[in-house]
């Protein structure tokens, strides 16, 4: 029989461990495409996310609890991407997380003002996603307008100075025509076609009217699977113009064009996925070889892994047991985060993220030299 006193110490450390709630994960939401057209897409940013997060578990999570993310496909459709955010933010998820394209991503801006919910790392370059202001979202990567001027400066420097711009027939397509008119102009480059795509576009008309406009490079905003049959149909005309063109799924543009890709010039909003001269590459690198070992590097899988890396130091400073609003409030105090070569920015009134754009040629076997 055991003692009095030990059998009242160990009552009495079964009724403390019974009054204490188990707070054993975070549970964050993310829309994105893993069915359709942009799923190889969506599921390489997953990927690359789910590689740092079984890092940050295996250490014992964050402040002692493990992150899971619970996926809903949206298929690029932005009216299911807004279904699903409210589904998961009934859901209670602390955070929407890494959804991508303009579309999807702009949707979402009323939704998470209303429900006071961040959005973090929606992958767009949209300039909605920054003006005006909206305290609940927290981008990771460049916006399209700090690409766009890499792209046209690079072109003014190659002696190309006839642009087409090729842009949907939205809102955000009209911010971008504005910025792209704005940056030719001060780079010294004409813009001898602005084209609007409605619906599915008819691309050989496109290519015709680029042709027509005598323009000797074209720069996109849109879908990448259009561009890619933009850029056939200007080939099979022997068009011979230089291509330019924003990362939106930069190793899937270039399977989809084929070997016409050759000399495709992309801008680049997250690291050299081959290279391992910054911690934030070694260690993306060594973590999805260990989650995901059949899974070839590049950027789509990158941009994920950054923008998991952001939240989880977000999530750190929240404290144990965040909240939505402890969650938003840590991101906006975080100033400037070095996430391992790759730095960060927010302040109050102001989620940018980061700057950082690199310029990227496609070779003749889908690969991309720097």
């Amino acid at each position: 029989m055991l003692h009095r006193k030990v059998r009242h110490f160990l009552a009495a450390m079964a009724i403390g461990a019974a009054s204490l709630p188990v707070y054993s994960e975070i549970v964050v939401g993310q829309t994105l495409p893993t069915s359709g057209s942009l799923a190889p897409f969506g599921t390489a940013i997953v990927k690359g996310a789910q590689a740092y997060f079984d890092r940050v578990n295996a250490a014992g999570g964050v402040n002692g609890e493990r992150i899971r993310v619970v996926v809903v496909d949206d298929a690029g459709d932005s009216k299911r991407t807004v279904e699903n955010a409210r589904q998961l933010a009934g859901q209670g998820v602390i955070a929407l997380f890494g959804s991508i394209e303009g579309g999807p991503c702009t949707a979402l801006l009323p939704v998470v003002a209303e429900l006071k919910i961040p959005l973090v790392a929606c992958m767009a370059g949209s300039p909605q996603l920054r003006e005006p202001f909206n305290p609940y979202v927290f981008t990771v990567r460049a916006p399209h307008v700090t690409e766009f001027d890499a792209l046209i400066k690079h072109a003014a420097q190659h002696g190309l100075t006839r642009l087409a711009f090729v842009h949907s027939d939205s809102e955000t397509g009209r911010l971008h025509l504005a910025n792209v008119t704005r940056l030719a102009k001060e780079h010294g480059v004409s813009l001898v076609a602005a084209i609007a795509q409605q619906g599915k576009p008819d691309v050989g008309n496109l290519a015709k009217q680029i042709q027509r406009a005598k323009a000797d490079c074209v720069l996109n905003h849109g879908g990448y699977a259009t561009y890619a049959e933009l850029l056939k149909a200007m080939r099979a005309l022997g068009s011979d113009a230089t291509f330019l063109a924003v990362n939106s799924g930069g190793e899937q543009l270039a399977k989809a064009m084929g070997k016409g890709a050759a000399g495709v010039v992309m801008s680049q909003i997250s690291p050299y996925p081959w290279a391992r001269s910054t911690p934030i590459q070694r260690d993306y690198q060594d973590d999805l070889r260990a989650a995901h070992p059949n899974e070839p590097f590049g950027f789509s899988s990158m941009e994920g892994y950054v923008s998991a890396r952001l939240l989880v130091e977000g999530l750190r400073k929240a404290g144990a047991r965040p909240t939505r609003e402890r969650l938003t409030a840590a991101l906006e105090r975080m100033n400037r985060i070095d996430l391992g070569g790759y730095d960060v920015r927010y302040v109050a009134g102001k989620h940018d993220g980061a700057d950082f754009v690199d310029l990227t040629m496609i070779r003749a076997d889908g690969g991309f030299l720097r």
